[in-house]
Order: structure tokens, then C-alpha cells, then sequence
């Protein structure tokens, strides 16, 4: 009885798995394959990475973590997008 059942959900699901063979190979072969690199140059030093870099290195200073320098920068990130002269809502600190 179990190998007439086993046979049985065999047969039907053979036909969705051929249909799903040829996409698959397909999105691998072409979709997979994209070359997205590039040759823009990308400024890093920004306002708010050296805001981070002063929050980071005054961490470690104090004696705190590097998971603990880790979520300060992650709040202050979220909340001011780094930018030390927004307070809340993006209202700017006089």
C-alpha cells in the first residue's frame, strides 16, 4: 500500500519538477551569470563616518567594547542619521 502511494505522488509531482528543471537552468545560467562591477568612485569619508569614527574611538577610549561602540553607533544612526546637530524628527539643535 505505501509503495502504491509513494508511486502515485512520484507520478504527479514529475511533471512540475520538469517544468521547474528548465527555469532553473535558465535563471542560472543567464540570470546568475550579470556582471554588476563598476568603476564609480565612491566617497567614504563623510560628515557621519567621521562622526562614527569619533563615537568609535571615544568607546574604546572610556574602556567600552567594540559591541558596545557597535549600539551606540547603530542608535545613533537611527536616530540622527549621525548628524549631531538634528535632535529628533529631524528638528536641527540650535
Amino acid at each position: 500500500m505505501k509503495k502504491v502511494i509513494k508511486r502515485k505522488v512520484i507520478l504527479f509531482s514529475l511533471p512540475f519538477l520538469l517544468l521547474l528543471l528548465p527555469i532553473l537552468a535558465f535563471f542560472a545560467l543567464f540570470v546568475g551569470s550579470s556582471d554588476s562591477s563598476t568603476n564609480a568612485d565612491v566617497n567614504t569619508n563623510t560628515p557621519q563616518q567621521q562622526t562614527a569614527k569619533v563615537i568609535w574611538d571615544r568607546v574604546l577610549k572610556e574602556g567600552g567594547t567594540k559591541e558596545g561602540a557597535a549600539a551606540l553607533l547603530g542608535n545613533n544612526q537611527a536616530e540622527s542619521e549621525l548628524q549631531p546637530s538634528i535632535i529628533q524628527s529631524n528638528a536641527t539643535y540650535n
